[in-house]
């Protein structure tokens, strides 16, 4: 056989010939992810209200104030689990 080379050997390198693009999200689920981010927010302002309005009590803040407070901040991680879930955060 000649010099020892390869000569005429077929390359096994594969060629994908479907681009690979970034997998896109429904209109439904940019949506939900939309909702909730507001959702979100509007949650986190309405804590920090409640925190300001408790710090500003002499005494501290009534139990119902801070019951509040907690529901809201469950909501809130809720929320926020939900977002990871959907990729919106």
């Amino acid at each position: 056989m000649g010099s020892g080379g390869h000569h005429g050997a077929v390359s096994t390198t594969q060629i994908s010939l479907t681009p690979r693009t970034p997998t896109r999200r429904s209109l439904g689920t940019e949506l939900e992810r939309d909702r909730l981010q507001q959702r979100a927010a509007r949650v986190r302002r309405v804590i920090d209200a409640l925190r300001e309005r408790a710090a500003a009590r002499e005494g501290g803040a009534p139990r119902p104030l801070r019951a509040a407070i907690e529901d809201f901040g469950r909501e809130l991680s809720e929320l926020e689990r939900r977002l990871r879930h959907v990729g919106g955060t």
